[in-house]
């Protein structure tokens, strides 16, 4: 069997002007959401806004947070990032910062690049 190893992947399918975001829940298994390019563009530029970045597609409410701390009382020093998609059922994803970096420079190599998919 092929795991899931990494916390997020990405597809951009350049012909389609779209994108597959992989979001990994266990080694077996992950969550799939398909995104307009110019929807998963406007993520890449706004995911560490201070407030969220906030949309709807598909009807799905989407929520993506850079968090510096933990929710109160402790309010403890963290660095992560809250994904949030659905509605009835809400999917709360946690990931790294880094792994958001990580999937931002991906996201702009496989623009500029040929993948095998194109």
């Amino acid at each position: 069997m092929l795991e899931f190893t990494k916390p997020l992947k990405l597809y951009v399918f350049k012909d389609r002007e779209s994108i597959d975001l992989s979001i990994r829940v266990s080694d077996a298994h992950a969550h799939t959401w398909s995104l307009p390019q110019a929807v998963f563009a406007d993520i890449v530029a706004n995911w560490r806004n201070q407030r969220g970045h906030s949309f709807q597609h598909n009807n799905n409410a989407w929520f993506i947070q850079y968090k510096k701390q933990t929710p109160g009382p402790e309010w403890a020093p963290a660095s992560y990032v809250r994904i949030s998609i659905g509605g009835n059922p809400m999917f709360n994803y946690r990931v790294d910062y880094e792994d958001m970096i990580a999937l931002e420079r991906e996201y702009y190599y496989q623009c500029h690049n040929e993948m095998y998919w194109d």
